[in-house]
């Protein structure tokens, strides 16, 4: 924001504020509505928990500018994360250690990632269309 004040009117900085606050927030609280005592469980029900602290903060937000709603991000936030985790230590190794040998693998899991959100998004009622909100509704229902 010291940069570039403008950015407050950017959609990509307003929906990534909006799920970090839902990480902090809501995060936490939803992650103490389960108990797991089987260590896999847990870390599932935190990963659920993440996606759903995120989804519940960018909602609003989401709904009034593109005007629809993801189904299935659950199951697309969990196919996700161990590929993005990868991509990730992956990028940095490449870029730091000049590992460039890896470049085919980390191009590979960008195109298998994509062709398994592009499967997910085909599937049969994934996404709920044509939402419209005027700004007095996104104003309402950003207070629920």
């Amino acid at each position: 924001m010291v940069y570039d004040p403008f950015l407050i009117w950017d959609v990509g900085f307003q929906l990534s504020f909006l799920a970090v606050f839902g990480l902090v927030y809501y995060q936490p609280k939803i992650y103490n509505w389960l108990y797991f005592k089987n260590k896999w469980a847990d870390k599932l029900w935190a990963a659920v928990a993440m996606s759903l602290a995120a989804q519940l903060a960018t909602l609003p937000l989401s709904i009034y500018y593109f005007h629809q709603f993801p189904v299935y991000f659950i199951i697309s936030n969990l196919f996700i994360l161990i590929p993005i985790t990868i991509l990730m230590y992956l990028g940095i190794a490449i870029l730091l250690v000049r590992v460039y040998f890896l470049a085919p693998i980390f191009e590979w899991i960008i195109t298998f990632t994509n062709q398994g959100l592009k499967w997910i998004s085909n599937l049969p009622y994934a996404g709920i269309t044509e939402i419209w909100l005027n700004k007095w509704q996104l104003f309402l229902f950003s207070r629920l």
